[in-house]
C-alpha cells in the first residue's frame, strides 16, 4: 500500500523528497507493538473491550484484505451470505400493489 508524498518527509535522519511513493506491508501494519500487545500471539479477544481512542488508531492500520488495486479478490466474501439472503427475500416477497381501498381480512 503506497502513498505519494506531496511534501518532503523526515524520518529520523532520512529525508524523503516530495513525489516519492511511500508504502508498507500489512505485516508491518498489523504488528505495531503500540497497538497490538502480544502481536504474534493468536488472540481473537483482543478486539473485545478496546478503548475508543485505541480503536480509532488501529482502524486506520487494520487492512486484512489489503487496499487499493492489489486488494484481495476475496474481500467481498464475508458479505456474501447477507447479500444472498437479501436477494432471496426480494425474490420471494409478494410485490402486489396496495391501493388506497385495501382491507386486511382476518
Amino acid at each position: 500500500m503506497a502513498c505519494i508524498t506531496d511534501k518532503d518527509l523526515f524520518y529520523n535522519k532520512w529525508r524523503i523528497p516530495a513525489g516519492t511513493p511511500v508504502g508498507m506491508t500489512t505485516l508491518l501494519m498489523h504488528t505495531d507493538a503500540k497497538l497490538y500487545p502480544n502481536r504474534m500471539f493468536f488472540n481473537p479477544d483482543r478486539w473485545m473491550g478496546v478503548e475508543p481512542n485505541l480503536w480509532k488508531a488501529s482502524d486506520a492500520k487494520f487492512a486484512p484484505f489489503s487496499r487499493g488495486t492489489r486488494m484481495c479478490l476475496g474481500h467481498l466474501l464475508p458479505d456474501a451470505p447477507n447479500d444472498s439472503c437479501s436477494a432471496q427475500a426480494v425474490i420471494c416477497f409478494d410485490h402486489t400493489k396496495i391501493t388506497a381501498n385495501w382491507m386486511i381480512a382476518f
